[in-house]
C-alpha cells in the first residue's frame, strides 16, 4: 500500500537504463573492472535478494535519459506502463502496455531528502545500478537524494491479467499503478551532516564538484516546481519527471481487481531481508535506522514509532491482525479509539495519508468520543490534497455535500473532490462523479458528457460492474443521456462478463 511522505520523508525516483536493466545486479560490475570502493582497497558488499515484494515502491534514481523519456511518453500520452521487476533489476518494457491511461492530480510542492549511508542500502534501494553507486558510499561519504514532488499520475487499471498485455511483453512482471512527478537531484554528501533539498539541487546543477559533494544525476528544475499551479490539469514542462513509482504485479490468471485494502496495514515493499525506512529507502533491520514494522509485531511497531518511523505508528494504531475489531456501537469503542489516536496523530504528522484519513473519520463520528467536524475536515483535506489519498477525497466530498454545521454545504467543491478521487485511481470516485454530473445530484452542476466519460472509465479500466450497469441503464432509459441501445447492450454485456447478477444477463 503506497503512502506519500511529507517534507522530511519524500523519496526520489527516476528511470533506469534499459541496457543496465538487462543485467543482474552482480553483472553491473564485471569481474576485472574495479569500482571506486575496490580501488580504495574495499570490497563491494554482496546483495542477496531471494525475492522482491509483490507490491513495491523501489528507488530508481539511475534510469537513462532515453528510458525516462519513454516512461514519460507512456504516462502522458496513453497506455499503462509495464515493467520487469525482480532480483535481477527493474526495466521498462517500452513495447508492452495495457489498455488505459493515467490521470493527473496536483498538490502543493513537497520537498524531501533521503540519505543512503551504507553500500548494501544503496544496492537494495537502487535495483539496477546499486552496485555501481555503492562505490560512492565509503568512509565518510553518503548519497543524498532530494525530491520535489508536485503531483501524481495514477491509473484506474487494477489487478490486470497477463492476457491483457499488448505488444512485446516477454519478462513482464508488474505494471506502474502510479507515478509521483516533479524533479530530483542526487549527489554525494558527508555522513552525519544533514542537508536540505535546495542545497542538493544546487549541487546537482553544478557542472563540477566541491571537496565535499559530487553531483551524480538529476532531472527537472526546482524553480519550475516551486512556481507550479497545484490546480493545473498537468505538470509544467520542467517539473514532470517521474520521481517515484508504485508497482503492482500482473496476475497470471484472471484479473483480480484493486490492490489490497488499507485495513491490512502498510506492508514490506522491499526485497526479502530489507525493510522500508525513512523516505522509502530499503535498509536492513540491524542498520540502526527506524523502519516500517510488521503489523503483527505490536511491540516492534510501537518501538519503531517511538524511533520516528511514521509508517510504524500507523501500523501500531491498527494493532495486529489478530486483534478483535470493536463495533462502533460497542461500549468499549470510544476507549479503543482514544487508545489508538496518538499513534495515528504521529503517523499523520509524518505524512501517512491513511492515518490522516482515519483521524478525519474519528472526528466526524459521534460514536468515537471525539466528534469535531472542523478537525475532521482538516484531516481529510490533508489526506486528500497533500497526500493523494482518494478515500479521503470521497469522505470529504460527502461531508461537503451534506453540509452539516459547522461544515458549509458546497456541491461544486464536492464534485471537484470526487473528480480528484477518480484522477487518483479510484473507480468509486469516477462512479460518483458520473452519477452526480448526469443527475445533478444534490445541487452538483450537471455535465452529462463528462459524467458519461467518468462512468465509461470506471467500467472499462476500473472493471467496476456497477459503473457498467449504471451507464447501461442510463442509455437504455434515456434518463440523463439520449437513448443509445447499442451502448446500453455493450455496457451490460461487459458487466455480465464481470459476473453481474443483473436480470438482463440472463436474456
Amino acid at each position: 500500500m503506497t503512502t506519500l511522505r511529507s517534507l522530511p520523508t519524500l523519496v526520489s525516483l527516476a528511470l533506469l537504463s534499459l541496457t543496465a536493466c538487462q543485467k543482474t545486479v552482480g553483472e553491473s560490475v564485471r569481474p576485472g573492472e574495479k569500482t571506486g570502493a575496490q580501488a580504495l582497497g574495499e570490497t563491494a558488499p554482496a546483495f542477496d535478494c531471494s525475492a522482491v515484494a509483490p507490491a513495491a515502491e523501489p528507488l530508481v534514481v539511475d534510469w537513462a535519459d532515453h528510458d525516462r523519456v519513454d516512461l514519460g511518453i507512456t504516462l502522458q500520452q496513453g497506455g499503462v506502463a509495464v515493467v520487469h521487476y525482480g532480483c535481477d533489476g527493474l526495466s521498462l518494457l517500452k513495447h508492452c502496455s495495457i489498455e488505459g491511461d493515467y490521470r493527473y492530480a496536483g498538490s502543493q510542492l513537497l520537498l524531501g531528502v533521503v540519505e543512503l549511508e551504507t553500500a548494501d542500502a544503496v544496492q537494495a534501494s537502487l535495483p539496477v545500478q546499486g552496485a555501481k553507486f555503492s562505490a560512492e558510499v565509503s568512509g565518510d561519504s553518503k548519497i543524498d537524494i532530494a525530491t520535489a514532488i508536485i503531483g501524481r499520475l495514477g491509473t484506474l487499471v487494477a489487478g490486470p491479467a497477463r492476457t491483457e498485455l499488448k505488444g512485446e511483453c516477454d519478462g513482464a512482471t508488474h505494471y506502474v499503478r502510479s507515478a509521483y512527478v516533479g524533479a530530483f537531484s542526487m549527489a554525494t554528501g558527508t555522513k552525519g551532516k544533514a542537508e536540505v533539498a535546495a542545497e542538493i539541487f544546487k549541487a546537482g546543477a553544478s557542472a563540477g564538484s566541491s571537496s565535499s559533494r559530487t553531483a551524480l544525476t538529476r532531472d527537472g528544475d526546482l524553480a519550475a516546481c516551486e512556481s507550479h499551479d497545484p490546480d493545473s490539469d498537468k505538470p509544467p514542462g520542467k517539473c514532470r519527471s517521474a520521481v517515484r513509482v508504485e508497482l503492482y504485479p500482473i496476475n497470471e490468471g484472471a484479473a483480480e481487481g484493486p490492490p489490497p485494502k488499507a485495513e491490512e496495514g502498510l506492508t514490506n515493499t522491499c526485497a526479502e531481508g530489507f525493510v522500508p525506512a525513512a523516505g522509502g529507502k530499503c535498509a536492513r533491520k540491524d542498520s540502526g535506522v527506524a523502519y516500517r514494522c510488521n503489523r503483527n509485531d505490536a511491540e516492534d511497531c510501537k518501538a519503531q514509532c517511538e524511533n520516528g518511523n511514521a509508517d510504524s505508528c500507523y501500523n501500531a494504531g491498527l494493532g495486529p491482525l489478530s486483534r478483535v475489531p470493536v463495533a462502533p456501537n460497542a461500549p468499549e469503542y470510544a476507549a479503543r479509539q482514544q487508545e489508538d489516536r496518538p499513534y495515528y496523530e504521529k503517523a499523520c504528522e509524518g505524512g501517512v495519508g491513511l492515518a490522516c484519513n482515519t483521524l478525519g473519520l474519528m472526528h466526524a463520528s459521534k460514536s468515537a468520543g471525539m466528534h469535531d467536524p472542523g478537525k475532521a475536515k482538516a484531516y481529510l483535506e490533508k489526506a486528500c490534497n497533500e497526500l493523494f489519498l482518494a478515500a479521503a477525497c470521497l469522505h470529504l466530498a460527502n461531508e461537503l455535500l451534506e453540509g452539516k454545521p459547522p461544515v458549509r454545504k458546497d456541491p461544486k467543491r464536492a464534485l471537484e473532490l470526487v473528480s480528484r478521487a477518480c484522477d487518483l485511481g479510484s473507480s468509486n470516485g469516477c462512479v460518483r462523479q458520473g452519477e452526480w454530473q448526469i443527475t445533478g445530484h444534490k445541487g452538483v452542476p450537471k455535465n452529462p458528457g463528462e459524467g458519461s466519460k467518468a462512468l465509461e472509465a470506471a467500467c472499462n479500466q476500473g472493471k467496476d460492474r456497477y459503473a457498467c450497469e449504471t451507464l447501461s441503464e442510463i442509455y437504455r432509459t434515456g434518463k440523463g443521456l439520449p437513448v443509445d441501445k447499442d451502448a446500453a447492450t455493450r455496457l451490460i454485456n461487459r458487466a455480465c462478463v464481470m459476473g453481474s447478477a443483473n436480470p438482463l444477463c440472463k436474456k
